[in-house]
């Protein structure tokens, strides 16, 4: 037997409809030649990036491909052996479109390719849907484009689609790409010449070039071992997988983003303190205390001063829906930092076939052979551990899957992984205050 440790394999279906919008031309083309040609220049290759085209509907609906680079490489997908017919009138009014689609989605399963690369407007609830069918993902350009780039990543190449090449780390290739870390990185530079303290000045170096770039680092790993875990089931035919591969792997860096994440919001509450000379003294308790964004009395003053300083970042952080976030996150990380670290495994609900009785699991299981052969089938203890293991693996394995992963929290469960999003949605919006608010620090010199 032949153990699959990870998959190096990145496979997409692209649809031939791209092709028919000549604004798409250069963007196709972009993303289907130029990271095919950088990894043809590496060394060595670790992984490869492999486009499916299905000639056949090409022909049909008489679209023009065009690639600048001749030498690219994409494969040609047969006519599917029999087409599913998930999209439905409902779905997809026009029978010609319905028909493609899923003729995409017949070859995606039959080929074992994950991503399906379209312009096809997908719904989250059949986004979920296909992924619990089928383990597929219809995806538009610029996702497509990230996941491609987290899961290079995952085999240490550091490409970006602005032509970053030749990069030997994440965290640079992050400095270098981002446009936000680069505005943050204009900030520094000004502080770093201002009259601020040795103390304020490595604050902001440290949050702009270890805590940003880092939060932008450790999404970009679970993103890879998702994609890997997405690739697995797929490859072995397992739906909605109760034990995924990878799972520890998504555990460790969720569980340090937690703490960056938490730690980034404090970090930029110095920073203000700094940029505005707040007077609190964050070595001393009350002073730590009485800084930071929850909207509660021992913080109130600290908000207060931030409303006088810019009223639209002090109504975006008093928000409900901010507070809301923060409560959440505060509740994420402090179980991590001082309780237990979250295990975020599938959350499962027991269903009619997973409570059935151990002697109906075993004529099942062992209808065509015993639980143990050879010597093993002598020994009782043996046997009773191993019929202990398969009828609990069997009970996981018919139970329903809520979440991919879930955390308590009070007044429920989440998806902490799903939640990335809102994560980083807030972290950018904070961001873009913080750089809007340090225009109006006296302190700061160019501002």
């Amino acid at each position: 037997m032949t153990w699959q440790l990870i998959f190096n394999n990145f496979n997409i279906l692209v649809d031939p409809r791209y092709f028919a919008d000549i604004g798409t031309i250069d963007e196709l083309i972009e993303l289907v030649d130029l990271p095919t040609t950088y990894l043809k220049q590496t060394e060595p290759s670790l992984c490869k990036i492999n486009f499916h085209y299905p000639e056949f509907i090409e022909k049909r609906l008489g679209i023009r491909r065009g690639l600048v680079n001749p030498d690219t490489e994409v494969l040609t997908v047969s006519k599917p052996k029999e087409t599913i017919e998930f999209f439905t009138k409902e779905f997809i009014p026009d029978v010609n479109a319905r028909r493609v689609q899923n003729e995409l989605l017949s070859v995606a399963v039959e080929n074992k390719i994950p991503f399906i690369l379209s312009t096809f407007e997908v719904s989250r609830e059949v986004e979920r849907e296909l992924i619990k069918k089928y383990n597929i993902s219809i995806l538009k350009r610029e996702p497509v484009q990230k996941l491609l780039m987290s899961f290079l990543q995952g085999f240490f190449n550091y490409y970006k689609f602005d032509m970053l090449y030749g990069v030997n780390g994440p965290d640079l290739a992050h400095a270098m790409s981002d446009p936000l870390h680069r505005k943050l990185h204009t900030l520094e530079n000004k502080i770093r010449i201002s009259a601020l303290s040795r103390e304020a000045k490595e604050r902001a170096r440290s949050f702009v070039h270890n805590r940003y770039i880092d939060i932008l680092v450790t999404v970009e790993r679970i993103t890879f071992y998702k994609i890997q875990q997405q690739i697995s089931d797929i490859e072995g035919g397992v739906l909605e997988n109760k034990v995924p591969q990878f799972h520890g792997s998504v555990r460790y860096y969720l569980n340090y983003y937690l703490l960056l994440l938490w730690g980034y919001v404090d970090h930029m509450c110095l920073i203000i303190n700094d940029l505005f000379q707040f007077g609190y003294d964050e070595e001393s308790g009350k002073g730590r205390r009485s800084i930071g964004f929850k909207d509660i009395k021992e913080k109130k003053e600290y908000l207060g001063k931030l409303k006088a300083v810019d009223e639209e970042f002090y109504d975006f952080v008093v928000s409900n829906e901010f507070q809301e976030w923060l409560d959440i996150l505060g509740q994420l990380r402090h179980r991590n930092a001082h309780k237990e670290m979250i295990s975020p495994s599938p959350l499962l609900s027991p269903t009619d076939a997973s409570e059935i009785e151990e002697a109906a699991i075993d004529a099942i299981i062992y209808k065509d052979h015993p639980p143990a052969t050879g010597e093993l089938a002598k020994n009782p203890a043996f046997v009773g551990s191993q019929k202990m293991m398969d009828r609990h693996n069997y009970r996981v394995s018919k139970m329903q899957k809520i979440f991919d992963h879930v955390a308590v929290i009070k007044g429920g469960v989440l998806d902490p992984v799903a939640r990335i999003k809102i994560d980083m949605d807030n972290l950018i919006k904070l961001t873009e205050l913080l750089l809007s608010t340090s225009t109006k620090s006296k302190l700061v010199s160019g501002t």
